[in-house]
């Protein structure tokens, strides 16, 4: 039987072999297609995560910088916002200014109106929050007619407003809030000033 070339037991395992090899194959270029692919997506995100170093690298660079200016000239805005007469006190906790306001009023018409006395909440993340501490509003929920819980409706100002904030300028950003606070537009309020007192004459604001 040995000298027969195709004898039965031969071609069984010439089928069972060429069955595995096929087999064999088939699975390894499923496995090479597959580590391709893995490659080529861990290229992108080489490429993608590169990207994002030389992103951090610039903004650590920045912030490092705006803490040095913060050092120096901290002393010079905090010595800008005590000389503000509409500022009564200043506190510094983590991560946040807070400053008390004297009554602020807005003249609206020829009329003058008192808005009450605010806190401005100041993050370093950007984030504002104005808060009327002795509202004499018809509605308590509304802190000013462009106020409501505390959240300005900044609208443009907004981004300014947090640039000026890393860069450690708390005494324009200050400045600015009192502008705004001092001021009314009826065409985007959230609600009408004259839910606040009217003064009469030139009587000073006072306190509730």
């Amino acid at each position: 039987m040995t000298g027969e070339k195709d004898s039965p037991f031969s071609s069984r395992f010439s089928e069972l072999s060429q069955s595995w090899l096929h087999d064999r194959i088939g699975e390894l270029e499923r496995d090479l297609l597959s580590k391709e692919a893995k490659v080529r997506d861990l290229g992108a995100e080489i490429t993608h995560l590169w990207r994002n170093i030389l992103e951090l690298r610039q903004m650590l660079k920045s912030l490092k910088e705006t803490q040095q200016n913060l050092h120096r000239d901290s002393s010079v805005e905090f010595d800008r916002l005590s000389k503000l007469s509409e500022i009564k006190s200043i506190e510094v906790g983590a991560g946040c200014l807070k400053i008390d306001t004297n009554p602020l009023v807005v003249v609206y018409e020829g009329k003058k109106f008192r808005m009450g006395e605010f806190r401005f909440e100041i993050y370093l993340n950007g984030y504002v929050h104005l808060i009327n501490l002795k509202n004499p509003c018809r509605y308590p929920f509304y802190d000013h007619p462009h106020i409501r819980d505390g959240k300005p409706c900044l609208g443009n100002h907004a981004e300014a407003l947090s640039k000026l904030i890393a860069e450690g300028q708390f005494s324009t950003v200050v400045a600015l809030l009192l502008s705004y606070l001092q001021s009314y537009n009826p065409e985007d309020a959230y609600c009408d000033i004259t839910l606040w007192p009217e003064m009469e004459n030139d009587a000073q604001p006072a306190n509730r």
